[in-house]
Formats: structure tokens, C-alpha cells, sequence
């Protein structure tokens, strides 16, 4: 424990500086007012609301809330602010604009401007020409008098935003596209009564063709596709990795036998090459399917085709890529190569283990088949539970 501490001390230390610092803000954030000299300041940011207890002799505090507002600005700072304000106005109401001088886009007309107290309200003396959100409404060049409007409480000023208006491409565009859309639906709200109605060919000079935009393609139904193949692959795959593993389970079963007649046959004063044939005739007058004896009539034919005995035996090992069968092959390839007096003890040895490994195998199997039951066991007790117990209740 006090290892654990010494090599956490660092960690230890920021985390309870952290909580002290968070502490430490609570604190600050729920401290209580002053207002024993009976002054309430009023805030620069905005109106707030202050929550005080009343202590009266004698009896329980009551409190209050109690809205306080900002200060009331005089007519001469209200000035200097309106003056203040100017600069960042002209620019908030050309938007994207560079300048009065040449207005090619859309205005901006506002209600408030940060780090002002005004009120604006923006008028247009030309009708038809900007809407009162300060969009053009015309492809022509025109000027304009803005008149802008600054109200606080009773404090109002007024003046005017002299501009050239120019209207660039996307105006004009965006322009059309209303004037189209608005004509369109004229002509369908008047032919209500009739199967359909007839588009506009010509709008301000403009001549118009039609294609119907169909809806954007549903791509789940792709994704959907993509899913189910990459499901498919994957089951692929894992049959083909399952089919491997249970060729491999069925070649070992068999493993142990195959190494018990090897020692016998060579106990007997065979060599391994003939061992080896024997085994695989012994095989195919039993028919036995297991497909290990396949493999060994393949190393055999090798054999017999003029692949050295070493080398036959290690491609059987190759092929079959199963540790056992490894080790039982360096075994046969040792002897043949360096000679050996204990091969058939060490066979016996590899025989015994191998009949372990299969029955510690086995073993686990049924482990796992008794823990498979578990989920239908436990379905068929909550069937058995309410098939008694729901007539019960219907039956209080």
C-alpha cells in the first residue's frame, strides 16, 4: 500500500489540488453578498436579479429578490456612445459589402450591436427596392437613402446611410429564382380547378426550360448491400477457419493411434519408410476417412516419386501445420539422420502424451457443452416458473 502511494505521490498531489481549486470556486460561487451598508451596486454587464435576507428583531429573516436594473445613461454620455457607434454600424450594415459607395450584395439590417445599449431600426424611402431585411429586390442599379433609427428608453436619434447600389451576379440570381418561384406559384394557385398547369416560358426577359430534380438517392439500400457481402466474406472465412481447425481436431484424434503402431511395427525391426507405407495400407483395407491418412499416401507417393525421405516428412509437417505432428516428425527426421536406439521409447513417451493432451481436450469439451446448456436450461426454468405461476395469479 505505501509502495502503491510513493509511486502515485504525484498524481495524488494534482488530483487533490484540483479538488481544492474546485472547492475553492464553489466557495466563491455561493458566497454571500454584502450588504450590510445597505448599498446595492449596479451592474456595468446588465440587469440582474439579487437575492437578500431581511433580518428583523426578533423574528426569522425573510427573503427577497429583487430585480436591479442598469444604470440610467444621461443624454450626454448616450451622445458620445452614438458617436462610438457609427463606425461599427456602417460596417455590420454593409455585410459583405466593401463600401456604401458600391453595394453589389444583400444588407444587413439589425436590431442591436454589441457593446451598445441602441435599438436600430433601418427604412428605406424607395418602395419595391429593398425589403425590410435589407435584400435587393431589384437587378437594377439604383440609389438609395437608408434612414436609421437609434432608440434607448426615452433617447432617440436618427440619421441617414447614403448608398450606390450595384447588384452583383448572385443577387441577380437569387432575384430571378424568387421572381420564377413567385410567378410558379401564382399560375398553380389560379389552375387549381384543372389536371395540371403550364410553366412559365419567358420571366423578366429570361427564357426557361424545366427538368423535374428527382429525389437524392437512398444509399442505405448500398450500405445495406456492403453489409450483408462483408457479412458473407466473414462467414466465409470463418467456416473456412472453422473446417481447418476441425480437419486438425479429427487428424489428432487419430494421432495417437498412428504413433502407438508406429512403435510397434518399428519395435518389430521395420524401417520408418516401410512403417509408414504399412500404416497407410492398414488404413485403406479399414477404409478409414480420416483425411491424416490422405496426407501420409501423399508423403508416400512423394516418396516413391524421388523426394528424399526427410523432405517428404517435413512437407507432410508443413502441410498439416499442427505442433504434434511437428515434434513427431523432428523425432522420424533426427533418427534418420543421426540414428538413434530410443526412438521406439520416445514414440511411446510422444504416445502417452498425446492420449493425455486428448483427454484433458475431451475433458474441456464437455465443460463447455455442460456451460452451453446453461442458457436453455435457464429458459425452459423461467417457462416451467410461468406456466404455474401465471394461473395462480389469475386465480387470486
Amino acid at each position: 500500500m505505501k509502495e502503491q502511494i510513493r509511486k502515485n505521490k504525484k498524481l495524488i498531489l494534482i488530483s487533490v489540488l484540483i479538488l481544492a481549486v474546485s472547492f475553492l470556486f464553489t466557495y466563491i460561487s455561493g458566497e454571500e453578498g454584502a450588504l450590510s451598508d445597505g448599498m446595492v451596486a449596479r451592474s456595468e454587464e446588465g440587469d440582474r436579479e439579487v437575492v437578500m435576507d431581511v433580518s428583523l428583531d426578533g423574528e426569522e429573516p425573510i427573503t427577497l429578490k429583487i430585480n436591479v436594473f442598469n444604470k440610467d445613461l444621461s443624454d450626454e454620455e448616450l451622445k458620445i456612445l452614438m458617436d462610438d457607434s457609427r463606425g461599427p454600424l456602417i460596417k455590420k450594415f454593409l455585410g459583405e459589402n466593401e463600401s456604401i459607395d458600391n453595394v453589389t450584395t444583400n444588407l444587413n439590417f439589425f436590431e442591436d450591436l454589441s457593446g451598445f445599449p441602441f435599438t436600430y431600426s433601418f427604412s428605406v424611402k424607395g418602395f419595391g427596392k429593398i425589403d425590410e431585411a435589407g435584400n435587393l429586390l431589384t437587378m437594377d442599379d439604383f440609389e438609395e437613402i437608408v434612414e436609421v433609427t437609434a432608440e434607448y428608453k426615452d433617447y432617440a436619434e436618427e440619421f441617414v446611410i447614403p448608398i450606390k447600389v450595384h447588384p452583383g451576379p448572385e443577387v441577380k440570381r437569387e432575384i430571378l429564382s424568387r421572381v420564377i418561384e413567385e410567378e410558379i406559384k401564382n399560375i398553380e394557385k389560379e389552375s387549381r380547378a384543372a389536371g395540371s398547369f403550364k410553366l412559365p416560358d419567358n420571366v423578366i426577359g429570361n427564357r426557361l426550360t424545366y427538368r423535374e430534380v428527382k429525389s437524392s438517392p437512398d444509399y442505405r439500400y448500398v450500405l445495406f448491400a456492403m453489409g450483408v457481402v462483408v457479412m458473407l466474406f466473414a462467414a466465409k472465412i470463418h467456416d473456412e477457419r472453422k473446417a481447418v481447425e476441425d480437419k486438425k481436431a479429427i487428424m489428432l484424434n487419430e494421432y495417437p493411434i498412428i504413433i502407438r503402431n508406429m512403435s510397434m511395427f518399428i519395435t518389430a525391426g521395420m524401417s520408418i519408410r516401410n512403417t509408414w507405407k504399412r500404416i497407410v495400407e492398414d488404413s485403406k483395407k479399414n477404409r478409414s476417412d480420416n483425411p491424416i491418412y490422405s496426407e501420409m499416401e501423399l508423403t508416400v507417393k512423394e516418396m516413391e516419386g524421388g523426394i528424399a525421405e526427410t523432405i517428404a516428412y517435413e512437407r507432410f509437417s508443413e502441410r498439416l501445420m499442427i505442433p504434434e505432428i511437428t515434434r513427431f516428425i523432428a523425432l522420424l527426421n533426427q533418427n534418420i539422420k543421426r540414428g538413434s536406439t530410443v526412438l521406439t521409447d520416445l514414440l511411446s513417451d510422444e504416445a502417452n502424451k498425446a492420449y493425455e493432451s486428448m483427454k484433458q481436450k475431451m475433458k474441456k469439451q464437455g465443460e463447455e457443452a455442460g456451460t452451453k446448456l446453461l442458457v436453455p436450461m435457464m429458459l425452459l426454468m423461467v417457462m416451467v416458473m410461468a406456466i404455474i405461476m401465471v394461473p395462480a395469479i389469475f386465480t387470486l
